[in-house]
């Protein structure tokens, strides 16, 4: 999956997909939150990568930046109320 803009590319891995697709959610939203939403957290090193939480009060979305111009939305998960 994949969403263009004119001055960034996001893509989505496939364990993102399954876990927006589990909680209902949809790209749109996984797109809305990135735009909305807010990184709470210091950023996590995992694999070689830095990792971001950007929250929204319905959901979670975890990118890392692949370059200036190209994001990957690792996984995300709608919070529990």
């Amino acid at each position: 999956m994949l969403f263009r803009r004119p001055d960034r590319i996001i893509t989505l891995t496939r364990h993102a997909e399954e876990e927006l697709a589990k909680d209902e959610l949809t790209t749109l939203h996984a797109e809305k939150a990135l735009l909305s939403g807010r990184i709470l957290e210091e950023p996590e090193l995992v694999n070689g990568t830095w990792r971001y939480r950007v929250h929204t009060e319905q959901m979670v979305v975890v990118v890392a930046f692949v370059s200036e111009s190209k994001l990957r939305i690792i996984t995300a998960w709608r919070k529990k109320k």
